[in-house]
């Protein structure tokens, strides 16, 4: 009996953690950077590229990094699902949002697309650009880089 409570308790008490990760508030551009990765020219440049997209295509793009005080390598993907849908990234009935997430300290990266967008951008296709673009770039401390690359790659995508 005490095998097969452990193991439940242990789940429940880490979805309740999970839940209550504060969601924060977003930044006032596209471009929300907890972690101060990037030069605040790099923020503008980013920032830049998505509104010219968002004013072309109507699609949202929000690019955030993620300190790791904020959630946990296992909690990482809800995390930004949760941000996604607080922020409300995508137009109301359209569902076009994406969010780029970036977590240097936890050394994890998501692509977080809102369903209107799936068809053009598909789950295997947001992890190709991870591993192939930004990965490399990241790997090789370029981060800047390798965000803009990525966000070029999904932009690219969406056509």
């Amino acid at each position: 009996m005490i095998r097969i409570v452990f193991p439940f308790i242990f789940a429940l008490l880490t979805l309740l953690q999970v839940s209550a990760q504060e969601i924060p508030a977003g930044g006032k551009g596209w471009v929300t950077d907890f972690e101060g990765i990037f030069k605040d020219n790099e923020k503008h440049i980013l920032d830049s590229i998505i509104s010219d997209h968002e004013k072309r295509t109507t699609n949202e793009i929000a690019i955030i990094t993620i300190r790791d005080d904020q959630t946990t390598g296992e909690a990482f993907d809800d995390y930004v699902l949760r941000i996604h849908n607080s922020w409300g990234v995508g137009k109301k009935g359209m569902n076009n949002g994406i969010v780029l997430a970036i977590s240097r300290q936890l050394r994890k990266v998501r692509i977080s697309t809102g369903s209107g967008i799936e068809s053009k951008l598909t789950n295997e296709e947001a992890k190709t650009i991870i591993e192939t673009i930004m990965l490399p770039e990241f790997r090789n401390g370029n981060m800047f880089q390798g965000a803009r690359n990525g966000l070029l790659a999904i932009m690219n995508e969406l056509k």
